[in-house]
């Protein structure tokens, strides 16, 4: 087995010598480097891409304690991942952490949401949240043991969370808006932080009529990320997507809809029943179908309308000539339902 690239760092100092384990987490394997380096720490990312040549892997459970203090621990797995059909739920399972993202959780999510964007046989996606919560955004006692370390000084610091922001998250969102599949969030508790960009970046939502999506950054001194300002100015306009994001606001299940950031509002406990009869039903439907028109849906969010008409002729072309569309068509003139996606 090749080790990986090591992007995450625990260290440790002494007074002749800086411990440091790199890790990097692929599926459901950990990996393990080892760098002993003198007084002088090495930079986060080049220590971890260029001095760990040592390594040994394990599975997720396991703790690694350096000196007694730093450890990582991964005792739990965070994403249970099963699959109806041709529908595949990804149900986060930090209960007693709200579902907050921890470094197992990012890993896990990257990976199931990839293994579904390109196995052949799904043709919808689920996420969810166990418990109270959908998922209220970064584990905050995650983020504070990385803040304590005073050898690091604060620039290095604040290259830390962006180069984790788009090492770690970024693959997330950009897994959920480019696979061609239909991703929807069922969003049976409170979402806050990233949780919230999370579930606007899918591409439906169906949300309990008592949850809410919290926008928190504010009172913890940051602002929004992962997407979220950007899915706040379109469906809220910019006033209202500013004033929300710094006073830290809530947004219920019927402004949310009302707004147009979620699509369907029904009660807690049909949430999870309703986003899988959903899926299982747009599974049905033509999948070249679903996935042009996901990407032309993307393309006019960032473009004109002449230039998002070039690009549906050019998609309607392709469409035309697909065996979907044959049976679309022959379908309609026998009055039958259609078989979509028999040549898959």
């Amino acid at each position: 087995m090749q080790a990986p690239e090591f992007r995450r760092v625990i260290r440790r100092s002494a007074p002749q010598f800086t411990l440091e384990y790199a890790y990097e987490i692929q599926g459901d394997t950990v990996f393990i480097g080892l760098c002993i380096a003198q007084r002088r720490l090495y930079g986060f990312f080049e220590m971890a891409a260029d001095r760990s040549k040592q390594y040994c892997c394990c599975r997720p459970t396991m703790c690694l304690d350096g000196f007694g203090h730093d450890s990582l621990i991964m005792s739990e797995r965070s994403l249970d991942v099963s699959r109806e059909g041709s529908v595949v739920l990804l149900m986060m399972q930090r209960t007693t952490s709200g579902n907050a993202f921890d470094d197992v959780l990012r890993a896990q999510l990257r990976t199931a949401l990839r293994e579904a964007a390109e196995d052949p046989h799904v043709r919808s996606v689920v996420v969810g949240g166990a418990g109270r919560f959908f998922c209220t955004g970064a584990d905050l006692k995650e983020a504070s043991n990385r803040q304590v370390d005073s050898s690091v000084d604060q620039a290095e610091l604040a290259q830390r969370t962006e180069q984790q922001i788009i090492a770690d998250y970024k693959p997330i969102f950009e897994l959920i808006t480019e696979m061609p599949k239909p991703v929807i969030a069922a969003i049976s508790g409170m979402a806050a932080g990233a949780g919230v960009s999370l579930a606007l970046a899918c591409d439906l939502k169906v949300m309990a009529d008592d949850a809410t999506l919290m926008l928190p950054f504010s009172n913890v001194g940051l602002i929004t990320d992962c997407g979220a300002s950007w899915s706040l100015v379109r469906h809220l306009g910019y006033s209202r997507a500013y004033a929300a994001a710094i006073e830290a606001d809530s947004i219920g299940a019927r402004d949310a809809l009302a707004h147009g950031l979620v699509n369907r509002v029904v009660p807690r406990a049909e949430v999870l029943a309703n986003a899988m009869g959903w899926a299982t039903k747009l599974a049905e439907r033509s999948a070249t179908v679903l996935a042009l028109t996901k990407a032309v849906m993307r393309h006019a969010l960032e473009h004109d309308m002449l230039s998002t008409f070039d690009i549906e002729a050019k998609l309607q072309g392709l469409c035309g000539v697909s065996d979907d569309h044959r049976e679309g068509l022959a379908a309609f003139l026998e009055r039958r339902p259609p078989k979509f996606n028999q040549d898959r």
